[in-house]
This record gives C-alpha cells, sequence and structure tokens, in this order.
C-alpha cells in the first residue's frame, strides 16, 4: 500500500469515529429519556404516574394537561429558538427526544393537551 491510501483510510477511520461517537452520545440520552420516563410514568393510559403527577391547569371548563412528550417538546424548541447552548448537547438532546418518544409512543390520549 502507498501512502496515500493509507491516509485516506486513517481519515476516513478518524471521520467514522467523530460520528459514531457523535450519535452514540445521542442513542445512549434516547434510552436513558425513555427508561426513565416509562420508570416514573404511569403502566398504561389514564393510570396515575408512580412519582410525578402532571401538570394541569384549568381554565374555566378546559383543562390544559401538560403531558411529559409536551413538556420535553417545550424545553427542546425553546432551547433552539433561543439559542441556549446546553441544549445541543447530544446527550441531552437525546433524553429530551427519548422522553418525546415515550409520552408518544406508549400512551393512547398523548394527544389529548385541551379537555373539556
Amino acid at each position: 500500500m502507498n501512502f496515500l491510501k493509507i491516509k485516506k483510510k486513517i481519515i476516513f477511520l478518524f471521520l467514522i469515529g467523530a460520528v459514531f461517537y457523535g450519535y452514540f452520545l445521542m442513542l445512549l440520552g434516547i434510552i436513558w429519556g425513555y427508561f426513565l420516563a416509562k420508570f416514573f410514568a404511569g403502566e398504561k393510559t389514564g393510570q396515575p404516574p408512580k412519582f410525578f403527577r402532571s401538570l394541569i391547569i384549568k381554565i374555566k371548563n378546559y383543562r390544559l394537561h401538560f403531558h411529559h412528550w409536551f413538556c420535553s417538546s417545550l424545553i427542546l424548541i425553546l432551547g433552539i429558538i433561543f439559542q441556549i447552548p446546553i441544549i445541543y448537547n447530544k446527550l441531552l438532546l437525546g433524553f429530551l427526544l427519548g422522553v418525546i418518544y415515550q409520552g408518544i409512543n406508549d400512551y393512547q390520549d398523548w394527544k389529548a393537551i385541551i379537555k373539556k
């Protein structure tokens, strides 16, 4: 092998390692977020959570239900809009995505934010 081919392979391996490292942290965050949300939330739709209750605000005849996935979405969106640097941390970003995925995937009432 000539030096140029070895150099290209080394650069390629460094790039693959960097991509893998970045996505590994995000994947780890997604897994942690999913399982922590699953651990702290109720088992099924309609069951009370094990530890923390959802924030519900009553306005006249309506109830505004802040699900955990909705709160995580707000944190993510507001962090991006206001360019809060920590939101770009791959582990935190993955964590928030894992919580969002768990809330939407595991419950049938995930879309019921405003109830009468």
